[in-house]
């Protein structure tokens, strides 16, 4: 029965699409996330524009209504309320800015996190995939001998091993991992 060999393979190249399938929606997930950063961001930069625009217009109403009054509009109390209006308003500025400020950052960072998780993913798995690789199928020389295949030898003694190589249970002689750097090494 050939079945062993072919099941091995789906299931190593089903942990490599799952890996990949994780990466494309967490480096998706992290586009997203940069976009509404940005996106949060200008919609800071428009609420301190209205910000500015009604306290505007709030104060050309207080010095209409001071000048209507017969106040004089550069002095005294009037002049103080002007100053007071543009301090709340600067106040408000500054917190919507920084409020938007806080958001975007908070949504980059959880893009930069994403953007490792798909790395992750990614690598798991190939790691998921090499393993299932090499699952061990029970009794495939005999299945395949029984089917008029000729049985490869299996090495019964000592061998000896090269560097990387180690001995695995169920396994007869030694078998060498494959050794996966990051770009650019450690």
């Amino acid at each position: 029965m050939a079945g062993g060999p072919v099941a091995i393979g789906l299931m190593a190249a089903s942990a490599l699409m799952e890996g990949i399938g994780q990466n494309s929606a967490l480096r998706a997930q992290a586009r997203a996330q940069d976009e509404n950063a940005r996106r949060e961001e200008l919609a800071g930069e428009l609420d301190v524009d209205t910000i500015r625009r009604r306290e505007r217009a709030t104060s050309g109403e207080a010095i209409a209504a001071l000048g209507a009054n017969g106040v004089r509009v550069g002095t005294g109390s009037a002049l103080d309320l002007l100053h007071q209006n543009a301090a709340a308003r600067e106040a408000d500025i500054l917190n919507r800015r920084y409020n938007a400020a806080s958001e975007a950052d908070s949504l980059r960072r959880a893009a930069r996190q994403s953007r490792r998780s798909a790395k992750f993913a990614l690598f798991s798995g190939v790691l998921r995939a090499g393993a299932a690789a090499m699952t061990p199928v029970p009794d495939a020389g005999n299945a395949v001998a029984g089917a008029g295949a000729q049985q490869l030898p299996i090495p019964t003694g000592p061998v000896e091993k090269a560097p990387g190589e180690v001995n695995m249970p169920g396994w007869k002689g030694a078998f060498r991992f494959p050794v996966l750097l990051p770009k650019g090494g450690y």
